[in-house]
């Protein structure tokens, strides 16, 4: 085992160190070292083997009394674009996808890892895109209530309803996109 050269840098809920290495297998197998020289279980160790070239990235997780929040970037944001942003990676770079390509997703993760706060700021690159979009919002806990939208619920079998609304209407709007001899939104946009 030789010693291990990082630069230190920190993320919102990290301590980043990046390692200059050629060879990650062989730092994988530090990793348990490591994570004891950091006083952390061998468990609660982050590792991204190849963040560029010759560049791995370990990651400690920081007390969650340490965490920062995360701000908003929309750099990567274009008028008339859905630019979808859920927030920043671990090396500051925003987190974006183009609904036009990726119209789905799911965010999970655990209790305060920043779901709510991945989905707020989805919504608000949304808004920012001119495109007027529609945002129905069904959540239990009742966390986005004061998000603007077309509807809020925080009732379950109101959600329901909601949600048999919304298929009808999709229904309509993909039978017109079908119409206009369309294969999706983007398209029928275009055309339209």
């Amino acid at each position: 085992n030789k010693d291990l050269t990082a630069l230190e840098s920190r993320s919102a809920q990290y301590r980043v160190l990046r390692v200059a290495t050629d060879n990650p297998s062989e730092l994988s197998k530090a990793l348990p070292r490591v994570a004891s020289v950091l006083g952390i279980a061998p468990d609660e160790i982050g590792f991204i083997p190849t963040a560029g070239r010759d560049l791995s990235i370990i990651l400690a997780p920081l007390p969650r009394e340490e965490w920062q929040a995360v701000t908003f970037d929309d750099s990567q944001l274009k008028q008339g674009e859905l630019i979808g942003y859920i927030g920043l990676d671990v090396l500051g770079n925003p987190v974006t996808y183009n609904r036009k390509h990726a119209p789905h997703m799911l965010i999970s993760g655990t209790t305060g890892a920043g779901k709510t706060e991945a989905l707020r700021a989805d919504m608000h690159a949304m808004r920012l895109s001119g495109l007027n979009p529609e945002l129905y919002i069904i959540d239990a806990k009742a966390t986005l209530r004061r998000e603007s939208c077309q509807q809020f619920t925080a009732d379950m079998h109101q959600g329901l309803e909601i949600l048999n609304s919304i298929n009808l209407l999709a229904r309509e709007r993909m039978q017109e996109i079908v119409n206009a001899d369309c294969d999706n939104w983007f398209q029928y946009r275009q055309k339209a």
